[in-house]
């Protein structure tokens, strides 16, 4: 059986430079988990930047498996693509 899960979502909202003080502050009341970003001058892109590394780091699920002698390739593979 494998774990199926869901990729992790991130709300960024853009153009903060360019938005209303007032309707930015009600966006951050009701959009709390969202990261509020300028790309135009920067502002929250290191926040952006940490979020995003906090949601990619890996995620490991554990298998057992036996591979037989004549299958190298998968072992080559699991080498190559996972964890050992």
């Amino acid at each position: 059986e494998h774990d199926q899960r869901s990729a992790p979502e991130l709300l960024v909202v853009n153009k903060i430079d360019a938005a209303d003080e007032l309707a930015l502050a009600k966006l951050r009341r009701a959009l709390p988990d969202a990261v509020f970003v300028s790309a135009h001058t920067g502002e929250g892109l290191e926040r952006l930047q940490a979020r995003m590394s906090e949601m990619i780091a890996p995620r490991d699920t554990v298998v057992d498996i036996t591979i037989p002698y004549s299958r190298g390739d998968l072992v080559n593979r699991v080498h190559a693509e996972g964890r050992v």
